[in-house]
């Protein structure tokens, strides 16, 4: 069994904290529901155009981590949001 936990750096086109937040809660509500992650916004969160996400994941091996993280990318870059950095780290 592997622990990972997932981290996104991103870049959005908000213009105001307003959209910035609609945004943010729309992709980690994605990420909960069609993953099961446990995620939230670890950084970022008075700037209007970036956030950082990060997602706990538990399952059985690293492979399958790296293709939810691919999933992760894809739903956030799908939500407007450009992914300027990520992380996978295993415990």
């Amino acid at each position: 069994m592997v622990l990972a936990l997932m981290t996104l750096d991103l870049r959005l086109e908000a213009h105001s904290l307003k959209e910035k937040r609609m945004v943010v809660k729309s992709v980690l509500s994605r990420m909960h529901q069609h993953y099961n992650l446990s995620v939230y916004e670890a950084d970022f969160q008075d700037v209007h155009n970036r956030a950082c996400l990060a997602a706990a994941w538990i399952g059985p091996d690293p492979d399958c981590a790296q293709r939810v993280l691919e999933k992760l990318i894809f739903l956030a870059e799908r939500a407007g949001a450009e992914v300027t950095s990520q992380s996978l780290d295993f415990f």
